[in-house]
């Protein structure tokens, strides 16, 4: 170890003098690796802070990644109301969510609107499933309805369910109308195809 600070008793700063003047910054460089550990038992054992600004993290290059690693959890936490608080982006690239096996879910939670949403003529808007079992795919509100819609009267704006077996409808409501099959402009037509 060329240089050592160490505070056998006590903290150690490192200030610019609270100079807030652009220029005064505190640079680390190092022709190899940056190491930060801390031992204390803490669950804020590494803080970064920026009581003004914001933080980034960059490689500085297209060919390296950023790794988080944890040996528990990984929490990202946004205290802004805004409706972007946290938002996970790729310019170039898409993005991946994934459990890494086959015996945990991945659950996504909102207190208010779930929004999926793909850019006007972007790709395709895919949920799948490789399970095998009667419900591999579900779609549920607890505590109100499902609207599938394409939002649009265009002719081509269609809704197909296909199904290579067969496709069940059934309603628990206990009213005269519990399964409503309504067009508003055209007709119905329930066949065999035989």
């Amino acid at each position: 170890d060329a240089i050592v600070l160490n505070a056998d008793n006590g903290g150690i700063d490192i200030s610019t003098g609270g100079q807030a003047g652009v220029g005064n910054d505190i640079d680390l460089l190092s022709g190899a690796s940056i190491n930060l550990s801390a031992r204390e038992g803490v669950e804020d054992a590494i803080t970064l802070v920026a009581a003004a600004g914001g933080i980034n993290i960059s490689t500085g290059s297209s060919t390296r990644d950023i790794d988080i690693l944890a040996g528990a959890s990984i929490n990202l936490t946004a205290l802004e109301n805004a409706a972007d608080a946290i938002v996970v982006s790729t310019n170039r690239g898409g993005i991946d969510i994934s459990t890494g096996n086959d015996t945990n879910a991945i659950d996504i939670l909102s207190g208010a609107a779930l929004n999926l949403t793909t850019a006007v003529g972007g790709g395709q808007l895919a949920l799948t499933s490789n399970r095998s079992n009667a419900a591999a795919v579900l779609v549920a509100a607890n505590s109100g309805g499902i609207d599938i819609s394409t939002g649009t009267g265009t002719a081509g704006n269609d809704i197909d369910i296909l199904s290579g077996v067969s496709i069940n409808l059934r309603a628990y409501e206990n009213v005269a109308d519990a399964i409503v099959l309504n067009a508003d402009n055209g007709g119905i037509d329930i066949s065999t195809g035989g």
